[in-house]
């Protein structure tokens, strides 16, 4: 959880604490997550997770895991990977030009796709994967729209919009945790062609 679902005042740069995404590979993406899928028992940190596109199909796969579809949907051009606590996928996507999101609902136990309107680049993350932050990590759901930053998260059952930062002037490449122990939220400003 980010304090005050404030950005910070001062600017502390650290690299990512696990492979990130990129900008060349938007229909790849990394998280670090548990032994299988729906198995947190030995943590979240055991295996290095890679979320890819195959034809229409959305799959995950890890280290000695045989590959998983997780759905299937055209026109998908951006991919995002975050874990639950329970090592349930969630997945933030762009199809065609609007942005979704695929998450377990813990009311009816069900995995849901959910569209976010006027949504650009949207990310995600679990913030915390330590043992210790077990009962109060979450996943953190955060896009641009309208030229703001937003942000989301698991506990709000995602249904509330936190503004983050105005006239962002960018995109959202990625977020995730920092050595410093931050989230860290990487912007590639949109440039202007004339």
């Amino acid at each position: 959880m980010i304090p005050l679902n404030q950005l910070s005042t001062s600017f502390m740069n650290a690299p990512y604490v696990e492979k990130s995404n990129n900008l060349n590979a938007p229909l790849v993406d990394y998280e670090m997550g548990g032994v299988n899928l729906n198995d947190a028992s030995q943590g979240l940190k055991v295996k290095l997770w890679t979320l890819y596109m195959s034809g229409q199909n959305v799959m995950v796969s890890a280290e000695g895991v045989t590959p998983v579809v997780l759905f299937t949907r055209p026109g998908i051009r951006e991919l995002s990977l975050a874990f639950d606590q329970n090592m349930k996928p969630f997945v933030a996507f762009v199809q065609y030009s609007e942005a979704w999101y695929w998450w377990f609902d813990t009311v009816d136990a069900t995995q849901k796709f959910t569209a976010l309107p006027g949504a650009v680049s949207p990310r995600c993350t679990l913030d915390d994967k330590r043992l210790i932050a077990q009962n109060t990590s979450d996943i953190i759901l955060a896009y641009v729209k309208a030229n703001n930053l937003y942000m989301r998260y698991q506990r709000d059952r995602y249904t509330i919009e936190y503004l983050l930062k105005t006239a962002v002037d960018a995109t959202l490449v990625t977020i995730g945790m920092a050595t410093n122990n931050r989230i860290r939220f990487k912007m590639r400003h949109n440039v202007s062609t004339f």
